[in-house]
């Protein structure tokens, strides 16, 4: 989920903590939060001490870091969806020393033994490989920073307000680039509080590049635009399958999708990108095939990749598909009209490159019945 919190645009949308259990029961498993400093009454009952949650420089409302948390913990695995596996929080720090102390805090002290913590030996030698989602239900991962920072124009994780592609659009965002204290996205930022310095399982890292590959809980970030230019690229798409074979990547829309509309991530799948971040509250056309994808795991927000793409097998062959279009079900009228409708149904195909086709097949159209419509006198068409 990209911008958790909001429930409306990306300029003055309302935050809100609720948004985070409405993601989590519809099978979401990473969720984003944006911290920043509070202050005192920002917002209401706020002592001045708190971190708050919103999209900095922006009109967007704010709230409590910790009423998120407690959300989080109280919305994770519960019913109805029951959905016992692990749950990441996708940090981007903007807080100062003593706010990341209290949030630290804060995690502690709600979420408790539910944290995952990186073993002191890994954090010293690396770690070769995650552990299945199997191993680690009803857990919690954070990733974020561990290490001092320099630039946050540097920091992969300033997510769409810096993605930095002027035939994009993201160039209206130079003016909010700048906060109400004055600083600018490119000055420094404050080193990592030592205790929550710790809590990170997955460690937000700058992207190199593919010859520089990290350890298997170092992940990083890319926006929309640079994934569309990795995968037109024969040469750098078969690195990113290879990168995305050991390490995780997260994949964020770009700055000019201001009124929360969504990224195809048909595109970042088909590299094995594990984390393609939507704004759940439109309910776009992406955010179906999204809801599609994770059927196949009843939508409990963890799919097998396919073995190619896991590196344990070949290419998949070509795939001749047959579908067959029986009936449909009691359809809706348009614009509340009284007039009988003549169904139809229409079969698009998503996918990537060839695979991408648009009205692809289209049945007969049955007349006067959008109660029970079927097709070739129920034998169906294929």
């Amino acid at each position: 989920s990209h911008n958790t919190y909001l429930t409306g645009d990306q300029l003055q949308g309302i935050s809100s903590a609720e948004q985070y259990s409405y993601v989590l029961q519809k099978g979401c498993r990473c969720v984003e939060i944006d911290c920043w400093d509070g202050a005192f009454n920002i917002p209401d009952g706020n002592p001045g001490t708190e971190p708050i949650v919103t999209h900095g420089n922006t009109f967007c409302s704010k709230i409590l870091f910790k009423d998120v948390i407690q959300v989080l913990k109280e919305s994770a695995f519960a019913h109805p969806a029951n959905n016992p596996y692990p749950v990441i929080i996708s940090i981007e720090m903007h807080c100062s020393h003593d706010f990341q102390k209290r949030m630290w805090e804060i995690c502690r002290d709600i979420l408790g033994d539910m944290l995952l913590i990186l073993d002191p030996d890994v954090d010293k030698m690396g770690m070769e490989a995650l552990p299945s989602p199997e191993k680690l239900k009803h857990k919690i991962i954070i990733k974020g920073k561990r290490g001092m920072q320099t630039k946050a124009g540097e920091d992969e994780e300033k997510e769409s307000l810096s993605e930095t592609s002027s035939n994009d659009g993201d160039s209206m965002f130079g003016a909010l680039e700048k906060s109400r204290s004055g600083r600018k996205a490119d000055d420094a930022v404050p080193a990592t509080d030592p205790n929550w310095a710790m809590l990170p399982y997955l460690w937000a890292i700058k992207f190199t590049g593919f010859h520089n590959p990290g350890h298997a809980h170092q992940m990083s970030s890319f926006g929309e635009s640079r994934v569309r230019k990795l995968v037109d690229a024969e040469r750098t798409r078969e690195h990113f399958v290879t990168y995305n074979k050991k390490q995780f990547s997260r994949i964020y829309p770009k700055g000019s999708r201001v009124d929360s509309s969504n990224l195809n991530p048909i595109t970042s799948w088909a590299v094995g990108c594990q984390m393609v971040a939507l704004n759940y509250q439109t309910g776009d056309a992406p955010m179906s095939l999204n809801f599609g994808k994770f059927l196949e795991n009843n939508q409990f927000g963890y799919v097998l990749k396919s073995p190619y793409l896991r590196g344990t097998g070949h290419r998949m062959e070509p795939l001749i598909l047959r579908v067959t279009v029986l009936s449909c079900q009691r359809l809706p009228n348009n614009n509340n009209s009284r007039d009988i409708i003549d169904p139809y149904v229409k079969l698009d195909l998503h996918g990537v490159g060839s695979d991408n086709k648009q009205g692809l097949y289209k049945t007969r159209t049955v007349l006067d019945n959008g109660f029970n419509p079927v097709f070739n006198n129920g034998r169906g068409e294929t």
